[in-house]
């Protein structure tokens, strides 16, 4: 195969052409000290790749505390991500009597919901709560060990075991919870909701804790004193008989 190297109609074998190239552009670069494969320090600085003096920030990660992950999907919309709830609408899961007390209350009510009034640290509320979908009793344990451990709550964590009795003793319910059946559902020796606690008995007077009694009152001045009545004596200055007529001299 041969092609036309130039415009005299010499013709010059591809191959033979090619390897003059190389050769010649191997020899000029050695002429003038260029290194055949250049490095950064050589190379034109529009080519050279630059690097920002700022530290590279790494990606936000996501929470990697199961039970966090689970209540920023499900429930931080409504009880917001500070578990401070919305006022009149949405009540606070932060320091709720609700969520710190005894944990099977607060597990009932993710796995069945809550409707009708509800008392929350002294405030009203009055909404539906549907049950989360799709939580099994690992993803329940997590958030509710979640809840109860953050927002200034300090209660106990919850096991899935726990979770598993209380779904087992549901038996397929499929309606929300009220807070009436919640607290009637609550075992002896569990603490009620600040609200719902009875006021206790006033003590009797002269009894600790009670009012002191207060002493009678003086008896006016000049008035005389004697047996009280009721005793069965008469005091000395008394006429035991005051209707009867003086006796004759």
């Amino acid at each position: 195969m041969v092609t036309d190297a130039s415009d005299t109609g010499k013709a010059i074998p591809v191959v033979t052409g090619a390897a003059t190239g190389v050769i010649s552009f191997i020899g000029l670069v050695l002429w003038f000290g260029l290194p055949i494969f250049p490095n950064n320090d050589k190379l034109p600085s529009r080519l050279i790749e630059t690097r920002s003096p700022y530290p590279t920030m790494a990606a936000a990660s996501g929470p990697t505390d199961p039970g966090e992950a689970t209540y920023q999907t499900v429930c931080a919309a409504c009880h917001q991500a500070n578990g401070q709830g919305l006022p009149g609408a949405f009540p606070p899961l932060a320091e709720s009597e609700w969520v710190t007390g005894d944990p099977e209350t607060f597990v009932r009510i993710v796995l069945a919901g809550l409707t009708g009034p509800i008392t929350v640290k002294g405030q009203p509320f009055n909404a539906m709560m549907p049950p989360p979908p799709g939580l099994d009793d690992e993803k329940i344990a997590a958030v509710v060990t979640f809840v109860r451990s953050r927002f200034n709550n300090k209660a106990s964590a919850v096991d899935k075991a726990k979770v598993a009795e209380v779904r087992a003793s549901l038996a397929g319910r499929a309606t929300p919870w009220t807070a009436a059946e919640l607290q009637a559902l609550r075992k002896p020796g569990d603490a009620k909701p600040a609200a719902e606690q009875a006021a206790p008995a006033a003590a009797a007077p002269g009894t600790p804790g009670g009012p002191t009694p207060t002493p009678p009152p003086d008896p006016p001045k000049g008035a005389t004193t004697g047996t009280p009545i009721g005793t069965g004596q008469v005091p000395a200055n008394v006429d035991p008989d005051p209707v009867a007529p003086p006796k004759a001299n």
